[in-house]
């Protein structure tokens, strides 16, 4: 008879005693009481230190005494023997650390019979233990052949109409700038204008021209924008012939995507949200949906001051803004969205930021579920959980995986396979075959190719940054040979002006 059940009888009898004996009720009450609290705690594991207290509290004799602490369970845990760190040592009971005081005990006396249920180590009755109670739905790794019970075939989403119809690159681009995107922006414009007490009245025409000059700037780059203004024979005289510099210069000071009295101050994008909007909008619209997407970030370049302006070390481009994108395997973005911190990202799903953007992005886009969709992330955003909920929805995903995130997927250990041969691996599947984890071993001389390119990435990067100095150098140089020109062509003019007067004199 377990314990638990020898204190349960021992309720009932002297609860059976109040009721016959009234002298006693309240002592035995007393004692019903004790009995309960010691019923509570049986009912939960006890610690090291509250067995010992129990032992020390105890009057009577005691025969002797094998107290084992359950090993908490590690997160790399497998079913293989590391080392002899598992086997069982004697503890001097007046030097335990903290840790062994606070773990989950059991005591068990020499002469009890030893059935082959306790040859079991504790930590493998611990992991049950664990995973039944806390975890309740824990997952569970077998290295089997999976059966696959979602649907891989897609039903791909053509372009619109008017974009198949889409005679000419201009035509493509009003599908995206359409003629109500930049008649709002002249509202916008015109009204922040107004209330700065400016006479702008900038036209439709106006804004076409100036939305076509800043794009050209993207490709054609100066380093003033008065050199688009230039009279020398190398510049592009487009925008030139198109808008006078003072006009363009002031419909730049002037121009506006969003009224400013409105804002809430909630959305740091605030200001061009209306233009992000219609954009993400017109992307689903016209481009369609590929078989193959993938998530991932991309940084625009950007190196003055912003407050969310970001550094990532590492990437081509360190400095400037985060960006989200959903892209097909052409490369057409479907959706996008900028980083604005941690704190400004919508309400947490529990899936981490980059695993809450992965959600955000596919339900923004309107991405079909159990159509048979593919989609490729990276280890930032990539966890079991993610999976999970993805192959729930009927997408087909697949990504890297970081080392913390695979939910103690019982792996060879990281050194083995290291000594391992290039290609050597090891995978595991759920139970419910949706989720595949694979392990592979890549050679050294792999690692040591991707650090060269990703050096000689960086030298042709600085070579660039090089000649762009270079050239700028150059045209302020030309500059200032020019106003030198000018100048001893003025000194000219005098000094003849001077002898001039000098013969008449």
């Amino acid at each position: 008879m377990s314990t638990q059940e020898v204190v349960q009888k021992e309720l009932e009898t002297q609860a059976e005693l109040c009721s016959k004996v009234p002298e006693g009720v309240s002592i035995l009450s007393e004692n019903v009481e004790q009995m309960q609290i010691n019923l509570k705690k049986l009912q939960r594991s006890l610690t090291v230190a509250e067995i010992l207290e129990e032992i020390e509290a105890f009057d009577g004799q005691l025969q002797e005494l094998n107290i084992f602490a359950i090993p908490p369970l590690e997160e790399n845990e497998t079913d293989q023997d590391s080392d002899g760190s598992d086997d069982e040592h004697e503890a001097n009971l007046d030097h335990l650390g903290p840790k062994l005081l606070t773990a989950e005990g059991e005591i068990q006396d020499e002469f009890d019979d030893w059935s082959d249920s306790d040859d079991e180590p504790l930590a493998k009755y611990r992991k049950t233990v664990s995973s039944s109670v806390r975890a309740g739905n824990a997952l569970r790794w077998r290295k089997v052949d999976p059966v696959y019970d979602i649907q891989t075939e897609c039903e791909t989403i053509p372009p619109s109409a008017e974009a198949q119809a889409a005679s000419s690159p201009t035509d493509f681009f009003e599908l995206f700038f359409s003629e109500g995107i930049i008649n709002f922006c002249v509202e916008q414009t015109n009204l922040y204008a107004l209330q700065k007490n400016v006479d702008l009245r900038m036209s439709m025409d106006e804004a076409r021209v100036f939305i076509g000059g800043i794009l050209m700037s993207g490709y054609a780059k100066y380093p003033n924008k008065r050199l688009y203004w230039s009279e020398k024979s190398d510049s592009p005289r487009l925008l030139a012939n198109s808008m006078r510099l003072n006009r363009f210069e002031k419909i730049l000071n002037n121009f506006h995507l969003n009224d400013n009295t409105q804002a809430q101050g909630t959305d740091r994008l605030y200001k061009i949200r209306p233009l992000i909007t219609h954009l993400n909008e017109a992307f689903i619209k016209h481009g369609g949906m590929d078989e193959n997407l993938s998530i991932d970030e991309s940084m625009i370049p950007y190196y003055g001051r912003h407050y969310a302006k970001q550094y990532i070390r590492g990437k081509p481009i360190r400095f400037g803004f985060k960006n989200w994108a959903l892209n097909s395997s052409d490369g057409y973005m479907l959706q996008f969205d900028v980083y604005m911190g941690k704190n400004a990202e919508s309400v947490p799903q529990g899936y981490g930021v980059g695993g809450d953007k992965v959600v955000d992005l596919l339900t923004k886009a309107n991405v079909p579920h159990h159509k048979g969709f593919k989609l490729f992330i990276d280890n930032y955003f990539t966890s079991v959980k993610l999976l999970r909920n993805l192959a729930s929805m009927g997408i087909c995903t697949s990504g890297t995986i970081r080392d913390g995130r695979i939910e103690k997927c019982p792996f060879r250990p990281i050194a083995a396979m290291k000594k391992e041969q290039r290609g050597s691996s090891d995978f595991r599947f759920t139970d419910d075959g949706k989720i595949l984890v694979l392990s592979s071993q890549m050679s050294q001389l792999s690692s040591q190719m991707q650090a060269l390119e990703t050096r000689i990435s960086r030298s042709s990067r600085l070579e660039t940054h090089l000649q762009a100095q270079e050239a700028h150098i150059s045209s302020q140089l030309e500059a200032q040979d020019e106003k030198v020109t000018q100048i001893q062509n003025k000194l000219e003019e005098r000094q003849e002006k001077v002898e001039a007067k000098v013969d008449e004199f």
